[in-house]
């Protein structure tokens, strides 16, 4: 329990660390404008959500390989009883043992979720301006 408390601990901390951006990761609601140095700033915003939302799902893939890693070095997972015969009548997970798999599969889940959300940010960025610079000149693209 000592193990699971000081994983949990350690994971929320680095979490929240994470969370101290001073640029934030807040959904606004979309403002359609035809000015070109608005979409320029969009595409930047979105990358910028997209890659902060990469991190968050590699920070919870991180803490649930990390648990699933305590769970297999756990030295009794399961509690048996025994009959007068030396038969087994039950057999039971401990709760250690369902404490790592259950924070295992919801930092997991958590990770799968970040790297939605990071997809659809990525997909919102590319329906916006880019601009690049090739031999000819500079250049600027709408993608919708």
């Amino acid at each position: 329990m000592k193990k699971l408390f000081l994983l949990l601990s350690i994971t929320i901390c680095a979490i929240n660390s994470f969370a101290q951006h001073t640029d934030g990761v807040y959904f606004k609601p979309e403002v359609h404008n035809d000015n070109v140095a608005k979409n320029i700033e969009d595409y930047e915003n979105w990358n910028r959500k997209a890659y902060n939302w990469q991190l968050g799902a590699i920070g919870c893939a991180a803490a649930s390989v990390g648990t699933f890693i305590g769970y297999a070095t756990l030295d009794t997972k399961f509690t048996t009883t025994f009959d007068n015969k030396g038969n087994v009548i039950d057999t039971k997970m401990r709760t250690p043992a369902k404490n790592y798999l259950i924070a295992g599969s919801l930092f997991a889940g958590l990770a799968i979720l970040c790297e939605l959300s990071s997809m659809e940010c990525k997909l919102r960025a590319t329906k916006s301006l880019k601009m690049y610079i090739t031999n000819n000149g500079a250049g600027v693209t709408f993608n919708f």
